[in-house]
Parts: C-alpha cells; sequence; structure tokens
C-alpha cells in the first residue's frame, strides 16, 4: 500500500505542469525581443524603430513579471514538497509501530501454553491497544484527508498547523476570502474536488466522527498511577527512556502529578 498522499501530489504536479508552461512563455518572448532587434537594426524609419523599441520594452516587463510569479510557484511547490514527505514518513512510522505491536501479540501467543493465565490479561491488553492503534491509524487519515483537502482547495499558503479543518465548512472557509478573483477560483477548486471524491454531506460526517474516535483513542481520559508506572517500566526494557525523558525525571513527573491531584492542586 503506497503511503503517498494524494491530493498534494496532484497539486504539485499542477504547479510543475503550469510552471512549465509558463517558462515556456518566457522562452518564446525571449526569441521574439531577438526578432525584433533583428528588425529594429535594419529599419531606417524612425517611427517603425520607435514601435519596435517600445514593444520590446513591453515584453521584458511581461518577462520579470513571469520569472517572478515562477519564483512564487517553485516556492509553493518546494513547501508542498515538503508537507507530503512529513506526511509520509508519518504514516510509515505509524505502520512500522503498528507491525512491531502485532509481532508482540504473536510472541505472546507462542508462550500462552506455558503461561497461559498470566499471559491471558496481557494479551487482551495489548489487543486492545492495538485497537486503539487502529482508531488512531484510520483517524489519522481521516485528519490528513481534511487537511489535504483544504490545502487543494484554498492553497498551502493559507493553511495554518494544528487548526482542525473540516470539510464540512469549506464553503464558510472560502466565504470569509474577501479578494474576488481569489475566492472565484476557490470555489472552481472546491468544485473540482467535490467531484472527485463524490462529496457528499455523509462523507464530512464520517470523516468527523472518525477524527473524534482517533482523538479519543490518543487520549486516555482514566489515568492511574499503578498504569502509569507500568508504562515507565515498558518504556525501559524497550530503551526509550534516555537524556531530557530519563526514568529518574519520568517517574518524578508521575509522582508529582498524582501527588498534586491528591492534595485538590491539580484537577482529576
Amino acid at each position: 500500500m503506497g503511503a503517498s498522499p494524494e491530493f498534494p501530489q496532484k497539486e504539485i504536479e499542477r504547479l510543475t505542469s503550469k510552471l512549465r508552461e509558463r517558462e515556456e512563455e518566457i522562452r518564446e518572448k525571449d526569441h521574439e525581443i531577438e526578432r525584433l532587434k533583428t528588425k529594429l537594426s535594419k529599419k531606417e524609419n524612425k517611427n517603425a524603430s520607435e514601435r519596435f523599441k517600445k514593444k520590446i520594452i513591453d515584453l521584458e516587463k511581461e518577462i520579470l513579471s513571469l520569472k517572478e510569479e515562477n519564483q512564487l510557484l517553485r516556492e509553493e511547490i518546494d513547501k508542498m514538497n515538503i508537507e507530503k514527505n512529513q506526511m509520509q514518513n508519518e504514516i510509515l512510522e505509524m505502520k512500522d509501530n503498528m507491525k512491531n505491536q502485532d509481532q508482540e501479540i504473536k510472541d505472546l501467543r507462542t508462550e500462552q501454553s506455558n503461561q497461559q493465565i498470566a499471559t491471558f490479561d496481557k494479551i487482551k491488553s495489548l489487543e486492545k491497544k492495538i485497537s486503539n492503534d487502529d482508531l488512531v491509524y484510520i483517524g489519522e487519515i481521516a485528519y490528513k484527508f481534511c487537511k489535504s483537502a483544504y490545502i487543494f482547495v484554498m492553497g498551502i499558503s493559507s493553511y495554518k498547523d494544528y487548526h482542525p479543518y473540516n470539510m464540512e465548512r469549506m464553503e464558510q472557509y472560502i466565504e470569509k476570502i474577501e479578494d474576488d478573483s481569489q475566492k472565484n477560483q476557490t470555489v472552481r477548486k472546491w468544485d473540482e474536488l467535490k467531484r472527485k471524491v463524490g462529496w457528499s454531506w455523509e462523507m464530512g460526517v464520517t470523516l468527523s466522527q472518525l477524527r473524534k474516535d482517533r482523538n479519543d483513542a490518543a487520549h486516555p481520559k482514566n489515568l492511574d498511577k499503578e498504569t502509569a508506572k507500568k508504562a515507565i517500566d515498558d518504556l525501559k526494557k524497550k530503551k526509550k527512556l534516555k537524556g531530557e525523558t530519563a526514568e529518574p525525571k519520568v517517574h518524578r513527573i508521575v509522582d508529582i502529578w498524582f501527588d498534586m491531584q491528591a492534595e485538590g492542586v491539580f484537577a482529576k
């Protein structure tokens, strides 16, 4: 299964095509300038010469404008490539974590014949964690779906990290655009996206629910000290605690947290 996000890649291809078209337009205008300069050197009529000079100046201004627009396009393409690579790395990391957890379950089941009772609870606990990870994984896709859709329609320049963009509110985002030309262009992009994905209100509800399930799975509400200590022990065995998150430092944070709760300083 490929991890490449569809929307950023499609937008990169569109911008790259647009960039090539403008570069070709620049080359054509350069050729036109050379042709006019050749004619200008042969003209003795003053009026004709002035017309050619004016035409050359106009073409040079057009070329300069196109080059500036191309630079902006290149910058936008670079930003989208960075965004795409980040999304790919995040999804690959999540898939690797799930593979490791699947292997843990297989290893536990191999030991079950000798440690059946002791292992049973651990397997169930790990399977519940896998279930939560599945919700987080699918919910992450829903989150990136909405994020990529927003970038496709509104452009990456208006995107802000950690903002909970919702596709069902896309028309509200568009309505806030003050420039009429930009708004019309964005409406066309939104219509194009709706056709591509077969957009419906039900799809928006599904995306919102998946994102809610993801948040619920990723942020457990009931915390207890025993489970926290066990989590620290598991991380220690996996050699995940070092440097600024060394085991003693993490233990101290956990102890302070529950002590402050017991004293009523921190809310439960």
